[in-house]
């Protein structure tokens, strides 16, 4: 066989072989924009509508009306806020073909930065919060009003809008080394400096100071609750062995009932306490299996490690997102009375509907 036809079936042996790599390419590629648009899109809806649906049980359930719960409802409005702004700019990213990445990505990532880290920032205050209520009741009572804890808000969306508008004005940001940019990462548009005080203030601090806070919660409302519960026990044993004939039995009666009324009213209270913090603790624990993934994996190729495959970091990307549509999940599966309030709410809206229907 002559030398040429050789040379040109390996160079179509080779084309086949390119032709059927890039197809297959091209196929994972487009599965993976399809997984992950339809993901975005699941976690901006159910971010969006979730979090309205907790925002509007607070304002509207006189029960849910309470310091905690209005942390909780500034909460939900930073993860509300994250579904309704930052999850569509990464759809846009990811959707938009030919999209200018580096014109692009400082507009997105800081909007990402005043929402995440506020959301972050207030898990913090209501760790503060639970354990002044139940550490110390009688300050938390007289102390922690509701003019206080909307100034603590108010401090945690300034100080996240200024941490997040440096890089825009001069300290903070840097122009990616690389020529063509395929993900906004804070690696690429950050300095590491930046990077580490904003990991330290957003992430490091609050995971370490909540994880502190909430053993050492759960221990002292175990122990309330336990005692409690025995001084009851002790109460009922003392009104079941008096004779109810006499006038001091029944004067002692009169008594162990007040004295059972009191510590019913003490049980209900730190019962709504303990239940306020378990919910609470559920949301950080979801907080923390979801972000720090992201968060290790940045760190890692600050410091000079290895850099991890882009689908693992699109996963932890995907993982932190969906931090912020959990919780009205968290709140409808451990908290009755906010179950009841989004059944009532839901259930107003449907009617609304219907009758709007029906009418026309």
């Amino acid at each position: 066989m002559p030398s040429g036809t050789l040379v040109i079936i390996s160079s179509n042996i080779s084309q086949m072989a390119y032709n059927e790599n890039h197809t297959i390419t091209t196929r994972l590629s487009y599965t993976e924009t399809v997984v992950a648009t339809c993901f975005y899109a699941f976690i901006s809806l159910t971010a969006v509508f979730g979090n309205l649906l907790v925002m509007v049980a607070v304002k509207t359930t006189r029960n849910l009306q309470f310091t905690s719960n209005y942390l909780l409802a500034n909460l939900a409005l930073a993860d509300f806020l994250q579904g309704a702004l930052s999850l569509p700019l990464r759809l846009y990213e990811l959707l938009k073909s030919g999209l200018n990445l580096r014109a692009f990505c400082p507009i997105a990532i800081p909007v990402s930065i005043v929402f995440g880290g506020t959301s972050n920032l207030n898990i913090l205050f209501i760790s503060v919060e639970r354990l002044v209520a139940i550490r110390w009741p009688y300050l938390y009572y007289t102390h922690v009003t509701t003019r206080r804890v909307v100034a603590l808000i108010l401090t945690g969306w300034v100080s996240m809008v200024f941490v997040a508008i440096l890089p825009a004005v001069g300290w903070g940001g840097i122009q990616p080394q690389t020529v063509h940019v395929k993900f906004c990462r804070f690696p690429t548009f950050l300095t590491e400096k930046y990077i580490t005080l904003l990991y330290l203030f957003i992430h490091v601090v609050p995971i370490t100071v909540v994880i502190f806070l909430y053993s050492f919660l759960l221990r002292i409302s175990c122990s309330h609750v336990g005692r409690i519960h025995a001084q009851e026990v002790s109460i009922g044993k003392k009104h079941s062995s008096t004779s109810l004939e006499s006038q001091s039995a029944r004067r002692v009666d009169l008594k162990n009932s007040t004295n059972k009324q009191c510590l019913s009213q003490k049980i209900r209270k730190t019962a709504r306490q303990v239940k306020a913090m378990k919910t609470v603790s559920v949301v950080v624990g979801f907080f923390i299996i979801l972000v720090a993934p992201i968060v290790a994996i940045d760190v890692i190729e600050m410091l000079g490690g290895p850099k991890a495959p882009m689908s693992v970091i699109k996963v932890t990307v995907c993982m932190i997102y969906a931090n912020q549509s959990v919780n009205v999940f968290i709140y409808a599966g451990f908290n009755s009375d906010y179950r009841k309030a989004f059944k009532r709410i839901i259930s107003n809206v449907l009617t609304f509907v219907l009758n709007l229907i029906t009418n026309k």
